[in-house]
């Protein structure tokens, strides 16, 4: 089960070899203060269906860890009218390196990552100093 800051790999697969239960990745319109932004969406399928329009395969997709009934998304091959374009399935996930990157990603975690260069550099030139006055 994917949690919050799990890193994943996603893969290409064929739109027509998925099934119900697969995680799948895939680009969104969504509406944000009136404006539309596109945005990438991991979500679990849990119906197969057809597009009411065209008729053509689609999935009904619900976020991981939501209420189905609040999350609930038409997913097609190619992202038809307001439905979602597919990308690939979740093939590799890691809790320990998302929360590495989300941490590094953090204003505390850069801060830390600058102090501790700084340190580093500070240390080198103090050796190569002692190393020149004991020559």
């Amino acid at each position: 089960m994917l949690q919050y800051n799990d890193m994943i790999v996603v893969r290409r697969v064929n739109f027509n070899n998925l099934q119900v239960d697969d995680i799948v990745t895939f680009n969104s319109k969504t509406s944000i203060s009136g404006q539309v932004h596109n945005i990438v969406i991991t979500h679990n399928i849990i119906e197969k269906t057809y597009h009411p329009v065209t008729n053509e395969r689609a999935f009904i997709t619900s976020g991981i860890n939501l209420n189905i009934s609040q999350d609930a998304r038409l997913l097609t091959e190619f992202g038809v009218g307001d439905t979602n374009s597919f990308i690939g399935i979740v093939s590799f996930r890691s809790r320990f390196l998302g929360n590495i990157i989300a941490y590094l990603a953090s204003p505390f975690g850069i801060t830390m990552v600058v102090i501790n260069a700084g340190v580093i550099v500070i240390l080198i030139l103090l050796f190569k100093k002692e190393r020149q006055v004991t020559v």
